[in-house]
């Protein structure tokens, strides 16, 4: 399988700065298996960086997976969220550049030294790298890799940069980002990411992007796997939203996300990636049933229940 995206080759100095990469991980074994096999193929020295797997809480025997590489350290966090868990893992980490991405997310093999390189040549504090998704194991889109694709756009990094945002996918930054902006707001579980940007630039922190820094994400191409998103996604932003006393945001969102929203329809109207009558159908039964789910969960979290956790 080719990934996609320019190939970078990013030369390394003589004494690498030492890299800690944070990985929290909820079950999903076997793309964390895929993660960490990506990670031990990195260019950069192997000597120079760490491996941290922060368990977040697993039924699924993620000790297993970590025990075959000296390179990984597996550590527990038994708190809910995986703000929570990049916490404990910077806490256990030893590097003096940290590194940040999921366990379903597969970094090329450039992307540490692309990163360490950039972070230095661009004279900033932190780097939020690019972030794709994996080609398709299909012949085409299937439907629900259709609707993701629309819906949630993984191409914005430079977009978040802008306004002072990443998402932690795909961050490298230095230990001492943590110790001016302090660490993830372990309370919430969603835009914990961005919350942190925010403060770390408020702070004089300065954040830049890195088109060389690639991370993978696979698609989502069942229907599980999109519920599952919509679901923590709807009532993560709610409960930030009405944490952080945004109530005009927390009203316009529930109403943007919601069926009756114009948003809605015009993703299923405009969506250039449907052909044919009844593929649009199936996608327009997709779209208004997710944006219902959407709805129930933020008016959950709106009630005071917690925040689905999924897997």
């Amino acid at each position: 399988m080719t990934l996609s995206g320019r190939p970078a080759t990013c030369s390394i100095k003589d004494d690498p700065l030492f890299v800690s990469v944070i990985v929290p991980a909820r079950n999903r074994v076997e793309k964390l298996q895929k993660c960490l096999q990506a990670l031990s193929a990195q260019s950069y020295p192997k000597t120079r960086y760490e491996v941290i797997v922060v368990d977040n809480d697993s039924t699924q025997d993620l000790p297993s997976v970590c025990a075959g590489d000296d390179g990984v350290v597996y550590v527990k966090e038994l708190g809910i969220g995986s703000y929570a868990a990049r916490n404990t893992g910077i806490r256990a980490s030893k590097g003096s550049v940290i590194a940040l991405t999921d366990s379903d997310c597969i970094p090329s093999p450039e992307w540490l030294a692309c990163g360490v390189r950039d972070l230095i040549a661009l004279d900033c504090d932190i780097v939020g790298g690019r972030v794709e998704f994996l080609p398709s194991s299909l012949a085409e889109l299937n439907i629900f890799e259709i609707f993701e694709e629309a819906r949630f756009s993984l191409a914005q990094q430079h977009v978040f940069v802008k306004y002072n945002s990443v998402v932690t996918a795909n961050v490298i930054t230095y230990r001492v980002s943590f110790e001016k902006a302090g660490l993830f707001n372990s309370s919430l579980r969603a835009l914990g990411d961005m919350e942190w940007a925010n403060r770390a630039v408020a702070k004089g922190l300065i954040l830049k992007y890195s088109a060389d820094a690639v991370v993978h994400h696979p698609r989502r191409s069942t229907y599980r796997d999109i519920l599952l998103k919509i679901k923590r996604d709807a009532g993560g932003t709610q409960q930030f939203r009405l944490r952080q006393k945004q109530w005009k945001l927390a009203i316009y969102e529930l109403y943007w996300t919601s069926p009756v929203s114009p948003d809605v329809f015009r993703l299923v109207l405009l969506c250039p990636s449907i052909r044919g009558f009844v593929k649009r159908v199936q996608f327009a039964v997709l779209a208004y049933h997710c944006s219902l789910v959407a709805t129930i969960e933020r008016i959950k979290v709106s009630l005071g229940r917690p925040v689905f956790r999924g897997d």
